[in-house]
């Protein structure tokens, strides 16, 4: 049964959904029992010393009210135990019941002894069913009321019996009071970080989920316009070989990602502009494509920059293919003494550059993507004007 207490705790550090709630409750749980039990042990210790002193009157009711403290705590500990959780109300309310009968009787004993408090277990088991009384009622108004009432039969019990112990009940009842009051804000501060711990786990894998659904879509939407194109009956004849070579080369890659080891990924290697403009444009031979590199061969990349480079002109000369209409394409790159620049030009049919309009590929792989390596965008167009797009960024 330990184990099964024992067990949310461990799992906590595994992030599992709603695991760091069942840890806060084990902790309470584990806490409540092994205090209670430490009670228990001391009490059935010290018990014969106080059931030989006490009286013959009064023997067998202290006798009756500790054997049922210790039948009204088993319960109370093996139904935690059990659930791994401090919420057993109808024990909770025995355990009250008994924590007043033995303040009663326990009283009653120390009246006609000399020692008072020696053998008693009303003290520390008032203590311990406020604390424990803090746990399951889960308010911190209801634990001061329940230990405030605890305090107060201390007090008055006392009172009516031996004034000479009453300072000592008046010290015993500040005790339950504050005993009472931290267990239950300790507790609702477990269960508050067990349940924010909770809200993170699920925003994270939330977050993960987006990103994992982000990459997806980073990575089939420049395959699924290939495909689409490659689909449409009224694509060009001229245009179908650099669609058949792409349409490979997307399959390759989607290949090559779905399979990929991230522990054997490339390392941040060096690459020129000129080499990232010639390797995206490659594969459109069937767009009236003009290219100038020749003013940026010094001109070095990291690998993510000019991964994500590549990437966005790409998707740019998708674009200019589905949608432009373009008579000219040029694309010119040059190095000046703040960095570098690319600009992509076509003649096409233009349109009003509004961000509400930008589609997935302009809004995420061209200006979010570069945005993230620090490479700035700008597109300007017009209706029947065309489109330029200038990317310009800084040199390693």
């Amino acid at each position: 049964m330990l184990t099964s207490l024992l067990r949310p705790v461990q799992l906590a550090g595994t992030w599992t959904d709603g695991r760091a709630r069942a840890a806060a409750e084990a902790t309470i749980a584990v806490v409540a029992v092994g205090v209670r039990g430490v009670v228990l042990i001391t009490a059935l210790i010290i018990a014969p010393i106080t059931f030989s002193n006490a009286n013959g009157a009064l023997s067998f009711p202290y006798l009756g009210a500790a054997m049922l403290a210790v039948v009204v705590s088993m319960g109370l500990c093996a139904k935690t135990v059990v659930t791994a959780r401090l919420r057993s109300r109808p024990w909770g309310i025995a355990d009250l019941f008994t924590c007043f009968l033995a303040i009663v009787v326990c009283t009653s004993v120390s009246s006609r002894n000399s020692s008072w408090v020696l053998g008693h277990f009303d003290l520390p088991y008032a203590i311990n069913a406020s604390s424990v009384a803090a746990g399951w009622l889960r308010s911190l108004k209801r634990s001061l009321l329940v230990s405030s009432t605890i305090a107060a039969a201390l007090v008055l019990a006392a009172a009516l019996t031996d004034t000479k112990t009453l300072a000592v009940a008046v010290s015993s009842a500040a005790n339950v009071v504050l005993f009472g009051v931290a267990s239950a804000m300790g507790a609702a501060y477990l269960r508050r970080l067990g349940a924010s711990f909770d809200t993170l786990h699920q925003q994270m894998v939330d977050a993960t989920k987006r990103l994992e659904l982000e990459r997806y879509r980073l990575q089939v939407h420049d395959a699924c316009g290939v495909l689409r194109m490659l689909a449409d009956e009224d694509t060009p004849e001229s245009a179908l070989p650099a669609l058949r070579r792409q349409a490979r080369k997307e399959s390759l890659r989607l290949r090559a990602y779905l399979i990929r080891d991230a522990a054997h990924e490339a390392v941040d290697v060096p690459a020129t502009l000129a080499d990232v403009v010639l390797a995206a444009t490659d594969d459109f031979t069937d767009l009236p494509l003009v290219v100038h590199t020749a003013l940026a061969e010094e001109v070095t990349l990291s690998e993510q920059s000019a991964l994500l480079l590549q990437r966005a002109i790409t998707t740019l000369l998708y674009n200019v293919r589905i949608h432009a209409n373009a008579r000219h394409v040029t694309l010119h790159a040059e190095q000046d003494d703040y960095g570098w620049e690319l600009t992509v030009h076509d003649d096409g049919v233009g349109f009003e550059p509004r961000p509400s309009i930008f589609g997935y590929g302009l809004q995420e792989q061209v200006f979010a993507a570069l945005a993230s390596c620090d490479i700035r965008v700008r597109l300007t167009s017009r209706p029947g004007r065309g489109t330029l797009v200038t990317i310009a960024g800084k040199s390693r």
